[in-house]
């Protein structure tokens, strides 16, 4: 399966990243695994909480099979991070017709590659720990669970990273 990722550069392409996203949701609420807000993914508001990401769709083809973004920063979730050697994968998410092939796992390996390319000494993602699908596939991945964090409401959430191996920036 050839794949092809691209950032985003327009409003038509954010448009279908958003939707992909919004797919994925409504699906994961149908399986009452729900993880991102629908109200999160309107337009307005998720630009206007993630301006600063850089936002990638992943075409089989010709059809937008697969969305993800990159941060530079998390304070949240990891406070001890820098800018320049960390990189934050957020809202990692495949369609429906390409569940089950392997496309999480490519976008992943991109991912590490980019990674690399920049200089990053670690990629970083966080997500529900109930999730153990989510987890096995990041740890098949070269990831490893850096840290559990349990919300107020009682919500545990997974930490992994990837080491690049990168020790200092590449120009």
């Amino acid at each position: 399966m050839e794949i092809r990722v691209e950032r985003i550069g327009t409003e038509e392409e954010t448009e279908r990243f958003l939707t992909l996203l919004r797919e994925i949701a409504l699906w994961l609420e149908e399986i009452g695994q729900p993880m991102w807000s629908l109200e999160g993914l309107k337009k307005e508001r998720f630009l206007a909480e993630n301006g600063d990401a850089e936002l990638y769709l992943v075409y089989c083809g010709e059809e937008p099979a697969g969305a993800f973004m990159l941060k530079s920063h998390n304070e949240f979730w990891w406070p001890e991070a820098r800018e320049d050697e960390d990189m934050f994968l957020k809202k990692l998410g495949v369609s429906r017709a390409y569940a089950g092939t392997g496309l999480s796992g490519r976008i992943l390996e991109w991912v590490k590659l980019e990674a690399e390319r920049r200089g990053i000494k670690h990629v970083r993602i966080e997500f529900y720990a109930d999730r153990e699908h989510l987890l096995t596939l990041y740890l098949n991945h070269g990831f490893e669970e850096v840290r559990r964090r349990v919300m107020p409401d009682g919500i545990e959430i997974a930490l992994c990273q990837y080491a690049t191996g990168q020790t200092e920036k590449v120009l």
